[in-house]
């Protein structure tokens, strides 16, 4: 009876052992499974992206400006997809070949056609793309979804680039407008200091002048009258003097005759 419970135990017991190895080596065969699935999946979600960037610089606000350039950098911190700058021959050879999945074209203009927006006809710029066809549906809207992202990411970029500049434009200008407004606060000091008060003063001294002027000629009109009655008087006692000596000696006629004529003299004189 003993023997027959030994041998059911034991049976059982390896049965369970059988059993939790069944189940160990089906979860090694999962693991292993998903393993490869998971490094598939890594291979296949890195597709390789050729970017081809003939663009040349252009310039705007006296500043270079190289778009295609700032794309290339752009992209190339991104790790989840190859990127791979090429021209635009090896660009075509790899996509006939499919030994990549997508070719990006930035155009010579690039950066010119961009610098155009404060134009009255602005260039529309472009960039071209084109994917390999994809049995995957969801791979290929994946890729196509990503190329999109960044063309947007990178007009964002340009946008704030472009607004930047015309701050920095009209920040110039406020500068400039602030230096003309000094300039002329300036002239308007150095006109008041240079040229108003003095001409003040001059104007003063214009006034002491004339005033002066009216003085001398208030004088000036005394004094002729003053000379006039001295003349009279004198003019005056030489006839009577005259009248008396009419009978004198002709030197002596003469002699007065002189001094009428220095009388007349100086009354003219006095009367200029």
């Amino acid at each position: 009876m003993n023997k027959q419970l030994d041998k059911k135990m034991k049976k059982r017991h390896w049965i369970i052992i059988t059993s939790l190895l069944v189940a160990l080596i089906a979860l090694l065969g999962v693991f292993v499974y998903l393993t490869i699935r998971t490094k598939k999946k890594e291979v296949v979600a890195k597709p390789t992206i050729a970017l081809v960037n003939e663009d040349t610089a252009s310039s705007f606000n006296k500043k270079d400006y190289n778009f295609g350039k700032d794309f290339v950098s752009l992209v190339s911190g991104d790790s989840k997809y190859n990127w791979q700058v090429v021209s635009r021959s090896v660009a075509d050879r790899a996509y006939a070949d499919k030994s990549v999945d997508a070719v990006i074209y930035i155009p010579q203009a690039f950066s010119h056609d961009i610098l155009t927006l404060e134009d009255i006809n602005p260039i529309k710029s472009q960039v071209n793309y084109k994917l390999q066809f994809s049995q995957s549906a969801l791979s290929q809207n994946v890729l196509n979804d990503k190329i999109t992202s960044v063309l947007k990411d990178f007009n964002q970029n340009i946008v704030k680039m472009y607004y930047a500049s015309v701050a920095g434009n009209i920040s110039e200008a406020q500068n400039n407008m602030n230096d003309v407004i000094t300039n002329q606060a300036n002239v308007l000091t150095n006109l008041s200091n240079d040229v108003y008060g003095p001409f003040q003063s001059t104007t003063q001294n214009y006034s002491s002048v004339i005033s002066s002027a009216n003085g001398l000629k208030s004088e000036n009109s005394a004094w002729i009258s003053s000379q006039n009655s001295f003349t009279k008087s004198t003019q005056s006692m030489l006839d009577s003097t005259s009248k008396t000596f009419t009978s004198q000696l002709t030197g002596l006629k003469q002699y007065f005759d002189t001094q009428k004529q220095i009388a007349d003299v100086n009354l003219k004189n006095g009367n200029k």
